[in-house]
Formats: structure tokens, C-alpha cells, sequence
């Protein structure tokens, strides 16, 4: 026993630190190896051993923090290990105490090992597995993966203006319809703010009813020229026709079967313009009517010679009204209007769409 005793005195001491390793993975232990000597330097004998450690914060004296109790190790070639398994219950020494010095002794009996072997940094990372929280202002930039910061690493709405840097928000950082009318200052969209929305030189953005859309305005903003290819002859009012067409283009605005009559499909102001030759001996009259009540009324004496008249003018129809013109001569043996023809002589209707009423 005496002689046991002699080699736990003389013992000598390696502490083997395992290297930093991931957080994840960091044990809540520290791997301990030494060597066993008797007095002489030589090694001890192959044989089980209890060897006690434990964990001060002092070099010597002092109350153990952490013990592991005897523990039968065994020793061949004079080498040894051990885990000192401290659990997360002990993870509060390498927060609270700058230094740590670790016990052993041999034999229950024994003294322990003096010195003390003080414990390097290494342990002291398996501490970040399980503590309390970072001082503050001890992680930097430095600290920091570059574009290691993912979405879900930020808390919502944490993000502010001043940690911005100003014109770096891009077309592509926004989703579709964000910008609403309250996030735009009154008075600040500007015409190179609006896309051409295929509009042709001269046109305008009008509102017909239903949708926005481009036109009104053109180099030829007729949309219906054409006439009757009879002669108004007869007593009484007579439709001037619209079978005779040079050219139509206002589907969707107008339509007509050939009668003389349009109807309005699109709502908005409307030039109608007329011009013809007619004689009588009597009296001429011409008019445009709007759905059976006429809207203009023209009124001429004849001279039994041929005679040219016109009607120019500009009023608003709403989807579904019609209109048309029609001619009287007084005395039933003249022409309440000459017929169309098609070189563009004697008479003519032209209808041109001007555009909705003002808002």
C-alpha cells in the first residue's frame, strides 16, 4: 500500500486537449490522458486503479466544484484515460471563472497530485454549446460568414430606412401590385412616368365607358363617310341612306344597316356633317334627329335651281341612341338631296367619333 502510495506521489501528469470542433457537435466532456510513474521514473506495473479527479477554482486548497468520485481505471504501459463527463449542469465554471484547475489523486487514501494542472482554453469551448447567452456587442462583422444571413434569420418587420443604403432598392426587390396610390405623393407621377400604351402620334387617352383606351384624335379621325345612292325625291321626310360607304372604321363606336340609321355603341360626342344638292320651287328643310326628336333643324327657300346646303354639327350619344339625317323639299316635285357617288360629287355624310364627355 506504502509502495502505491509512493507512485501516486510520484506520479506524472499529460492532460490531452481535444481540438475545436463544431458547435453541434461539441461534447459535454473533456478527454483526459496521462501517464503513471512510480518514484524512480519508471513505469507502474499493468493493473486496475482508482483515480479520483476533480475540478477547483484555485491552485490549491479550496473545495472541489466538480468530483467524479473514485473511478477504477486501467493502466497498462503505464498509460491511461479517462472522459471527464461534466453534463451541462457544470457548464456555468468555464462562464463564471476565469481559471480551473484540475485534481487527481490515486487510492482513495492518497493525497492528490500537487500541482494542480491548470485547464487550458480548449475546455473552455464546450461551454458555447449551452451558454446563457452572448455578451453584448461581442459578435462583429468579422465574426460573420459573408451571405451566411438567411430570410428566417431576421425577426419581422426589423428591417428599417437607415439600414438601407439610399437608390438600392431595385424593380426586381418588389413584388407585383405593392405600390398602391398612398405610398405616391399627390402631384408627383410625371408624363415620362406613363408608358405610350400603344398610342400613335396625336392620339389621346380617353375613358369609353368601360375601359381606358388610345385615339380621338388623328391625322383622319373619320370614322363613317358614305351616303344614300338614290335621289331624296318624293313628298315628305326622307331618310338620307347610308348604303353608298367610302370607308368604315367605327366598329365599336357606330353601326348602321344601310338605312340611314346609326346606332352607338360606344358613348361620347359625336361630329356628324352633311352636305348635299337639292332643288325646289318651294321651301328646303333638313334636320339631324336623336332617337325620333330632332337635335338641329335647317330651314332654306328655293329658287327651282339646283342649291347646295350643309349640316356640321357635334352632340353626345349614349350607348344604344340613334340618329339620322333626313331632308324635305315642299312642294314633292324637286330633290330633297341629290344621291352619293362614290368620286365623292353631289352629297356626302361623314361621322367622326370626337370623344367622351369631360369628367
Amino acid at each position: 500500500m506504502n509502495t502505491a502510495m509512493r507512485t501516486v506521489l510520484a506520479l506524472t501528469l499529460i492532460l490531452i486537449l481535444a481540438a475545436p470542433i463544431a458547435r453541434a457537435d461539441i461534447p459535454e466532456s473533456i478527454n483526459y490522458q496521462g501517464r503513471l510513474l512510480d518514484s524512480e521514473g519508471d513505469p507502474v506495473e499493468d493493473n486496475t486503479y482508482t483515480i479520483t479527479f476533480s475540478i477547483y477554482t484555485v491552485l490549491t486548497g479550496g473545495t472541489a466544484e466538480w468530483t467524479s468520485g473514485g473511478q477504477a481505471i486501467v493502466v497498462e504501459n503505464s498509460l491511461f484515460s479517462y472522459t471527464l463527463d461534466l453534463g451541462p449542469t457544470y457548464s456555468h465554471l468555464f462562464n463564471d471563472y476565469p481559471n480551473l484547475y484540475l485534481g487527481i489523486k490515486v487510492d482513495p487514501d492518497a493525497a492528490e497530485v500537487d500541482p494542480r494542472t491548470k485547464l487550458s482554453s480548449s475546455p473552455y469551448a464546450y461551454h458555447a454549446q449551452v451558454s446563457d447567452g452572448v455578451v453584448a456587442d461581442a459578435i462583429t462583422s468579422d465574426e460573420i460568414l459573408n451571405g451566411s444571413i438567411a430570410s428566417n434569420d431576421l425577426a419581422p418587420n426589423i428591417v428599417m430606412t437607415q439600414h438601407i443604403v439610399d437608390g438600392e432598392v431595385r424593380n426586381e426587390d418588389l413584388d407585383y401590385d405593392v405600390v398602391t396610390t398612398d405610398k405616391i405623393s399627390d402631384g408627383t407621377i410625371l408624363l415620362d412616368d406613363l408608358n405610350d400604351n400603344g398610342a400613335a402620334g396625336g392620339d389621346v387617352i380617353k375613358f369609353n365607358g368601360t375601359n381606358w383606351e388610345t385615339g380621338g384624335i388623328s391625322e383622319t379621325p373619320i370614322i363613317w363617310s358614305g351616303g344614300s345612292t338614290s335621289h331624296g325625291r318624293g313628298s315628305g321626310w326622307i331618310i338620307y341612306g347610308s348604303d353608298g360607304v367610302d370607308f368604315n372604321t367605327a366598329a365599336g363606336y357606330l353601326s348602321t344597316d344601310g338605312s340611314g340609321v346609326f346606332t352607338v355603341q360606344t358613348a361620347g360626342f359625336y361630329r356628324i356633317n352633311i352636305w348635299t344638292i337639292w332643288t325646289t320651287s318651294g321651301y328646303w328643310n333638313g334636320r339631324v334627329t336623336k332617337n325620333g326628336s330632332p337635335i338641329h333643324f335647317q330651314y332654306e327657300t328655293g329658287t327651282d335651281v339646283w342649291q347646295a346646303s350643309s349640316i356640321d354639327i357635334t352632340w353626345y350619344f349614349d350607348v344604344e341612341d340613334q340618329f339620322y339625317v333626313d331632308c324635305y323639299e315642299t312642294m314633292g316635285t324637286g330633290y330633297a338631296f341629290h344621291s352619293w357617288s362614290m368620286y365623292g360629287s353631289y352629297s356626302r355624310l361623314q361621322v367622326t367619333y370626337v370623344g367622351p364627355p369631360a369628367p
